[in-house]
């Protein structure tokens, strides 16, 4: 049966399909895009090529892909390191921390390829600096109308930023007898003295003599233990026009490090202790100095009404040449101790009634050494007992200045209870081993 239905020729009907095909491929509501570009990454640039900030402070750095052409492509992924985190860090953004004084190099890398930036970091500037600047091996000053320090010329090898800061609490040993503001001092080597005349406005009342602090890690020997806190180097100041000047030798401290401040026994190294920096400056009157006949002991008093005191000073100067006496005696030398006469401070401070300090560095040197006698104690009937505890310990700097921190913890024993035992040959003793721990080993000596 023939069919009516007209026919449409053949190149007609691809003709058709074709067009509708090319529509379809325009039409790019229907999600069909261009072919994403896939040239390779040839350069990666970094901005800011170079940039200084503080410790605490963030900057931005951001990096551009190029292709060969030097054409910029956009959609790579970009990956970000800091060479020195302890200084700089950076995240995967590129934003960059300062963390501590130095330098880093910040790195962006894409596809293989990388560049890097410089970045510099500045110690945080520390609200309490009251002072500072660079000083070089040709000397130099630093200070304001309240406080100054002069380094001399060889004093300090390179150039160095040196520091004054506002201390935010007296020094403790001086009590009412401050008579200057506090200054901690921040800079100077950690291997060597450096002597630094001082300058100090007088806020007080000066009488008798007058002396500037400098506060130091001392290794403090009492009767019960040892331990590193800070201690007092004591030097005789003059008032100069309203300010007390005076030359103390600085070493640092490390800017703060504090290695296991008031642990038993002393670590092997010279670092400070919290909030003493390279030492605490502050100026004290009103003290007397008495230097005992024979030339072995000056007695530096301070803190009670001078009538008060010159009994004890007496008793102290007595106590003290006895226990020389006593011990000499005995068969033991004093020739390591080159520097005489040796300090002994008497001023109020309570706990123990006595120490014997001495300066660090390892090795201990014993011509550092002081002792101190608090007031409170002079009534005590073991007072004599403490003189001559406190000058074994003197003594015995013959044998333990070479000894290291963890070897004079596993001595101290030994150490403390000789000395415990040598009480009982003060002239004026009362013939009791006070110390129950150390007479436990008494056996042992």
């Amino acid at each position: 049966m023939l069919s009516l239905r007209p026919r449409l020729p053949l190149f007609g009907a691809l003709s058709a399909v074709l067009t509708l095909g090319i529509w379809s491929c325009k039409d790019k509501g229907k999600g069909i895009t261009d072919p994403v570009d896939e040239k390779p990454v040839a350069s990666v640039s970094v901005t800011p090529a170079t940039v200084a900030i503080s410790a605490g402070d963030t900057v931005r750095f951001r990096a551009t892909v190029h292709d060969a052409d030097g054409a910029e492509l956009a959609g790579r992924r970009i990956t970000w390191s800091s060479s020195t985190q302890p200084v700089a860090t950076v995240d995967s953004t590129g934003l960059a921390t300062g963390v501590a004084e130095g330098q880093a190099t910040i790195t962006a890398s894409a596809e293989g390829r990388s560049a890097t930036a410089a970045l510099g970091v500045a110690r945080a500037q520390d609200p309490n600096v009251v002072a500072g600047g660079d000083i070089g091996s040709a000397g130099g000053s630093v200070g304001t109308a309240d406080v100054g320090i002069t380094i001399p010329a060889g004093g300090l090898t390179g150039t160095t930023k040196i520091e004054i800061l506002k201390a935010e609490a007296p020094i403790e040993e001086f009590g009412a007898n401050g008579v200057t503001s506090t200054y901690l001092l921040r800079g100077f080597p950690t291997d060597r003295d450096v002597d630094v005349r001082v300058r100090l406005k007088v806020t007080g009342t000066l009488s008798d003599q007058s002396y500037v602090g400098l506060s130091v890690p001392v290794v403090r020997s009492s009767t019960d233990s040892t331990e590193i806190e800070p201690g007092l180097l004591m030097r005789e100041a003059r008032d100069s026009a309203g300010y007390l000047v005076a030359t103390v030798p600085v070493r640092g401290q490390g800017s703060g490090a504090s290695p296991s401040a008031g642990a038993q026994g002393a670590p092997a190294t010279t670092g400070g202790l919290p909030g003493l920096l390279d030492g605490m400056l502050g100026g004290i009157s009103a003290v007397r100095a008495d230097t005992v006949p024979g030339g072995h002991f000056v007695i530096v008093s301070w803190g009670e009404p001078r009538a008060q005191l010159l009994a004890k000073v007496s008793r102290a100067a007595k106590l003290m040449e006895d226990a020389r006496v006593t011990l000499l005696g005995m068969g033991y030398s004093l020739n390591h101790r080159t520097r005489w006469p040796i300090e002994v401070r008497v001023y109020p401070r309570e706990g123990v009634y006595g120490v014997f300090a001495q300066q660090l560095p390892f090795p201990l040197d014993p011509n550092t050494g002081w002792f101190e006698l608090y007031t409170w104690a002079f009534n005590e009937p073991d007072m004599p007992g403490t003189a001559i505890h406190e000058f074994y310990h003197l003594v015995q700097a013959r044998y333990t200045r070479t000894l290291t921190g963890p070897q004079r913890s596993e001595y101290l024993w030994v150490k403390e209870a000789a000395s415990t035992w040598i009480e009982e040959k003060a002239p004026e003793t009362i013939g009791v081993f006070r110390n129950t721990f150390y007479r436990g080993q008494r056996a042992n000596l």
